[in-house]
């Protein structure tokens, strides 16, 4: 198993209009963890070009992305309160 770092298109934000998700997947390959994150919500599902970028990481950066939710900037995410 690796670390990767992926970064998506996210869906829903207007015609036009481009914004990004990252996400920390654990996965066999680079091909798997494109399709993990390819299938998580609000990623663009149907585009080619959903998947910007990837790259392998160390688990210590696993572990920090881990801990920012992709979702936190989202419209109606209701991460843990500081």
């Amino acid at each position: 198993m690796n670390y990767y770092k992926v970064v998506a298109l996210r869906g829903h934000v207007g015609a036009g209009k481009e914004s990004t998700l990252t996400f920390a997947v654990e996965a066999d390959s680079v091909y798997d963890a494109m399709q993990i994150v390819r299938r998580m919500p609000a990623v663009k599902h149907d585009r080619p070009n959903a998947i910007k970028s990837t790259e392998i990481i160390t688990k210590e950066e696993f572990d920090k992305l881990r801990k920012d939710s992709a979702y936190k900037d989202c419209k109606g995410y209701r991460g843990e309160k500081e």
